[in-house]
């Protein structure tokens, strides 16, 4: 993945806007959690969407909802409770019937922190199934940035492993307002994993998901999952096929720590 330069100035056709990380967004060391990063993320696609009518209401009118496909994050430094951060996003080019959007995150003063890309479809609300594209999107201007993130891969082979096991049922403050368990929840399901002590005191170098299929309110999940090579394993099979798999790549331990 790569990085766009930092300009003072937002390059045009960029959103842009500045949040402060609160106490909710960290954990017990006050580190911002994947998470609400992503929240962060779902909340400035809105945004940028709404600016060309295209908000959630005004596409629902039109019997369409987005849904996000594959997503992928690269972190420099994790942000911390009390900082300010600098969020950018913009759109690409479509990729097939899929549409692409970048994000870049930076202290005021330009440093780089994270930066990410996604991969979202428009689908027909009832069928659920890919939907024609809104006239609205063609007004949104495609932007190309040097040192901009890849696209997602769209698949990431597993290590054959002893894989734990461990159940989760969606609950219903998971669910959003396209009726199933939002993007974001998938990496809380990650980071509240019981797995190795190591890795939950480390921040995740580089995160991919791919979301599968869509997951209502109270459906049960197996969550499959393993710790191979500095890298966490995450697959979530529910009757009887793959619904979302994940992966998150962390720093190796020195060994004079």
């Amino acid at each position: 993945m790569g990085f766009p330069e930092y300009t003072a100035d937002c390059p045009q056709g960029v959103f842009e806007t500045i949040i402060t990380v609160t106490d909710e967004m960290t954990d017990e060391y006050g580190m911002m959690r994947i998470g609400n990063l992503a929240r962060v993320m779902e909340t400035m696609t809105e945004s940028h969407l709404s600016a060309y009518g295209l908000s959630r209401e005004e596409l629902q009118e039109e019997g369409k909802i987005w849904v996000i496909a594959w997503t992928s994050v690269e972190i420099e430094e994790i942000p911390k409770k009390g900082m300010k951060v600098l969020c950018r996003i913009w759109p690409g080019k479509n990729k097939a019937m899929m549409y692409t959007r970048r994000y870049a995150f930076y202290t005021p003063d330009g440093k780089p922190l994270a930066c990410a890309s996604s991969l979202f479809i428009l689908m027909d609300q009832q069928r659920r199934t890919a939907a024609a594209s809104s006239p609205k999107i063609g007004a949104i201007p495609i932007v190309a940035l040097d040192g901009e993130p890849a696209l997602p891969k769209m698949r990431v082979s597993f290590p054959e492993a002893d894989y734990i096991h461990r159940e989760r049922i969606v609950r219903p403050e998971e669910i959003d307002r396209n009726g199933h368990l939002n993007n974001t929840h998938y990496l809380d399901w990650a980071e509240s994993l019981p797995g190795d002590s190591v890795f939950r005191l480390r921040i995740p170098k580089k995160v991919w998901v791919q979301y599968s299929r869509e997951l209502k309110e109270g459906q049960r999940v197996d969550l499959q999952y393993a710790c191979a090579e500095n890298t966490l394993y995450l697959r979530g099979i529910s009757d009887g096929a793959e619904a979302f798999a994940l992966t998150m790549e962390f720093p190796p331990v020195s060994p004079f720590v």
